[in-house]
């Protein structure tokens, strides 16, 4: 079994009693709502209610609250700052989103769950996603949210940010599209290469609504094109062949039906160009200049 080593598995004697009341200490704050994740809701414990009714242990109740986030709330690029039940409403969101939502239920559920966040490379990160005509607007590292659950005293991590149609969509192109699937033993986390996470300590959160506070950094008309790109890719990766493919299509596409933000597309990709052939004609002249 995956995880990290959570509560005490025995405990005999007298320190029993003392020993549950302060593991249940311990896991406390995993229980309770924040400002975003909003578990103490009306509609995030129906909801609960309602996708968990035909479970009868915890195990199953966590696995049927991963898999309906994880097809149900569609992935999209952004730091959306919304609640839990926002998310549910618009039916997308990010890895963040994601995450505070399928925390908010467990913990509806009275199942104790965490965050913990990833640093990985952004590029790499997005897999067959990680068009080259748009790599160089996006920073080299960022961070991944995701969840962490209690089962069984053992902390499993859980990532439930692509949806099964995106993957469905990818995962003949490389193993990074590979729907992720949950066992309620073993950890279920995305097929990322190990070379393309920057730091994964696995430290359990309570809220991160530290995050949700922070102004953006990526500017949301590149938000747009990426979340255009993934639904266009969501109904018609399975009909390329290639990574390349897709892009070449996708990009078809975009200039048809949404010409206005493919000309401010071009403009930016042709000033990035312009900078990095400035930055290669400083670079040769000195070269040149040396000894």
């Amino acid at each position: 079994m995956n995880g990290e080593p959570g509560l005490n598995q025995k405990q005999t004697g007298k320190n029993q009693d003392h020993n549950h009341f302060r593991d249940l200490l311990e896991v406390e704050g995993f229980l309770v709502a924040s400002n975003f994740t909003d578990s103490d809701t009306s509609m995030i414990r129906n909801m609960a209610i309602e996708i968990t009714s035909g479970a009868t242990s915890e195990v199953e109740q966590a696995r049927s609250l991963f898999y309906w986030v994880r097809d149900n709330i569609k992935y999209a690029v952004g730091l959306n700052q919304d609640k839990a039940s926002t998310t549910v409403l618009r039916g997308f969101g990010s890895c963040l989103n994601k995450s505070n939502l399928l925390i908010s239920l467990l913990r509806a559920r009275d199942i104790p769950a965490a965050f913990s966040v990833m640093r990985v490379k952004t590029r790499e990160y997005f897999g067959p996603l990680g068009f080259e005509r748009y790599r160089p607007l996006v920073s080299e590292e960022s961070n991944h949210t995701y969840a962490q659950v209690l089962l069984n005293h053992r902390w499993i991590k859980l990532d439930c940010t692509d949806d099964l149609a995106l993957c469905e969509s990818t995962r003949h192109l490389e193993m990074q599209g590979e729907p992720v699937e949950f066992d309620g033993e073993s950890d279920a986390r995305l097929n990322l290469d190990p070379n393309h996470i920057v730091q994964d300590d696995g430290r359990l959160l309570e809220n991160v609504d530290h995050i949700f506070k922070k102004k953006p950094s990526v500017p949301p008309f590149i938000i747009d094109i990426f979340n255009i790109c993934m639904s266009y890719v969501r109904h018609n990766g399975k009909y390329c062949s290639t990574v390349k493919e897709i892009e070449e299509s996708f990009f078809t596409y975009f200039e048809t039906h949404h010409p206005d933000k493919y000309r401010m597309f071009r403009i930016i990709e042709d000033r990035n160009m312009s900078n990095t052939m400035k930055k290669v004609i400083l670079l040769t002249h000195r070269f040149k200049q040396r000894p």
